[in-house]
């Protein structure tokens, strides 16, 4: 009984994960059918990780205070898990561990998200033991998350750089690490490809965040250089100004999008598929950001456009196609 609970165990806490994936809607491709199973799972563990912490860092109904708590509680999980993996045994934490460790918290409010974190965490260990993972790039993302707690304005775009470098770039490096595909080169096209999907999220949900979260990621010396408020942009406001700012931010992300691009023709197989998949969505929504009417607007990828990145994953390098804005002044 003993030695097929632990499997049964791990298999329910991986479906957890992919659960976790299937609920959340997202413009990318995340551990698709296209990937073998047990990278799929290992994607999924990560990802499920990434979901949890941003949804602490995001909860409107928290204090500060209580989303550092909850955020400092899986920083506590992960460094056990780093300590179990430096052992050399297998770090596989136990469900009633992730329980305690979080019920002790005001922060948490259910039995059931208790056990998502507790399923979360048992897979994830069980990852990063498989694929001898670094678990300082799990701590660079619990870092972003933490800033978010307490900072919703950016100065300058270094800053903003400096989020996206603990935000977005640990989930490429931990992939590669996942394909065994984390060389030099192919760490840097990543880091520019994870930057520029960061930015793109800031964008596409610009209103959002400054509504629900009262956050901007636009720089505040690039507002004041193109002369719009926060005002302005919380209250749907459209002039020549904003889309001029918009713009700018859209062609900088291009920029930094075509510097990554070279890595799809870097990985081979199904990991190079996915990955090339991603950037054929990272390119139809930039394009869709560029030539929008209304940049409040969110998009989304229909069908045609996923058929679209399907047919350019398979068949070409081409993952994106600028063009000149058309948002008109309102």
């Amino acid at each position: 009984m003993a030695e097929t609970e632990a499997p049964n165990k791990l298999i329910n806490a991986y479906a957890q994960c992919r659960a976790i994936v299937k609920s959340n809607y997202e413009n990318f491709p995340v551990a698709s059918w296209f990937l073998p199973k047990p990278m799929c799972n290992a994607i999924a563990a990560i990802y499920a990780f990434a979901r949890i912490a941003d949804n602490y860092s995001d909860n409107i109904t928290m204090s500060s205070t209580e989303k550092l708590a909850a955020l400092t509680s899986l920083e506590t999980a992960i460094v056990t898990i780093a300590k179990k993996q430096s052992t050399q045994s297998h770090p596989v934490i136990q469900e009633d561990y992730c329980i305690n460790a979080f019920c002790s918290d005001e922060a948490t409010s259910s039995i059931t998200e208790h056990s998502e974190i507790a399923n979360m965490l048992v897979a994830l260990s069980d990852t990063i033991y498989k694929y001898d993972l670094q678990t300082t790039a799990f701590l660079d993302l619990l870092a972003a998350f933490k800033q978010d707690a307490t900072q919703n304005r950016y100065y300058d775009f270094g800053e903003v750089l400096n989020y996206c470098c603990h935000s977005a770039n640990p989930i490429g490096r931990l992939i590669l690490q996942l394909a065994k595909q984390d060389t030099i080169e192919n760490l840097e096209y990543s880091d520019y490809i994870c930057t520029s999907l960061q930015l793109i999220n800031f964008i596409q949900d610009l209103h959002h965040d400054l509504i629900k979260l009262d956050r901007c990621y636009i720089p505040l010396k690039e507002l004041s250089k193109f002369q719009v408020s926060i005002e302005e942009l919380k209250n749907f406001r459209y002039s020549t100004n904003i889309s001029v700012l918009i713009k700018h931010q859209l062609d900088r992300i291009n920029t930094i999008f075509n510097k990554g691009l070279p890595l799809s023709s870097q990985l081979q197989g199904l990991f190079g598929f996915e990955i090339k998949l991603i950037l054929a969505g990272g390119g139809q929504i930039l394009h869709k950001l560029t030539t929008r009417k209304d940049y409040y607007q969110r998009p989304i990828l229909s069908f045609k456009d996923k058929v679209q990145m399907l047919w350019s994953s398979l068949f070409t390098n081409s993952f994106v196609t600028i063009t000149e804005p058309v948002m008109t002044d309102k």
